[in-house]
C-alpha cells in the first residue's frame, strides 16, 4: 500500500468514526450524556448488589473506583466487540457502492467505542481527582490536628 492509499483509508476511518459517534446518540433525549450515564447506572446497580446485598468489597480501599473503572472498561470491550462484528452487515450498502478494504469498517466501529471510552475515562479522572483532593484535605487536616495535639501534650509534659 502506498502512503497516499494509507492516508485515504485513514481519512475514511476518521470520517466513518466521527459520523458513527454523532449518529449513535442522535435523537436521544440526553444525547452524549448517555455515554457516561449507561456505565454509571450499571455501576450503581453492581455497587448496591455487591456492597449492600452480599457485603463484598467493603474491606477494599477505593472499591467504588475499581468497580467504576471495571464497568467502563467492560462496556467499552462489549460495545467495541458488538459494533465491530456487525459493522460490515450494517454498512452493506456502502460496501456495494464503493471499493475499499472491509477492515476500515471494523476499525471505524472500534474507534467509535474508543471515543466513548476516552470521554468516560476523562470524567472518571476528574472524579478521582476530586476524591483524591478530598482525601488529601482530610489527611492534611488530620495530620495538623495530630501534630497540634502532640505539641500540646509535649508542652504539658515538659511543665
Amino acid at each position: 500500500m502506498s502512503k497516499r492509499t494509507t492516508k485515504q483509508y485513514f481519512d475514511l476511518v476518521r470520517e466513518l468514526t466521527l459520523t458513527d459517534f454523532k449518529l449513535k446518540y442522535e435523537g436521544s433525549v440526553l444525547g452524549y450524556v448517555w455515554s457516561f450515564a449507561k456505565p454509571l447506572m450499571l455501576f450503581g446497580i453492581l455497587y448496591f448488589v455487591f456492597t449492600v446485598v452480599f457485603h463484598l468489597g467493603t474491606s477494599i480501599p477505593h472499591y467504588a473506583v475499581y468497580l467504576l473503572l471495571g464497568v467502563v472498561l467492560w462496556i467499552f470491550f462489549a460495545d467495541a466487540t458488538v459494533t465491530a462484528m456487525t459493522s460490515i452487515v450494517d454498512r452493506q450498502e456502502l460496501i456495494r457502492k464503493v471499493s475499499f478494504p472491509r477492515l476500515v469498517l471494523v476499525i471505524a466501529a472500534s474507534a467509535t467505542s474508543l471515543i466513548t471510552l476516552a470521554i468516560n475515562l476523562a470524567i472518571i479522572a476528574v472524579l478521582i481527582g476530586l476524591l483524591i483532593g478530598d482525601l488529601y484535605h482530610d489527611l492534611t487536616e488530620a495530620t495538623l490536628r495530630q501534630a497540634t495535639v502532640h505539641r500540646l501534650t509535649g508542652t504539658a509534659a515538659a511543665l
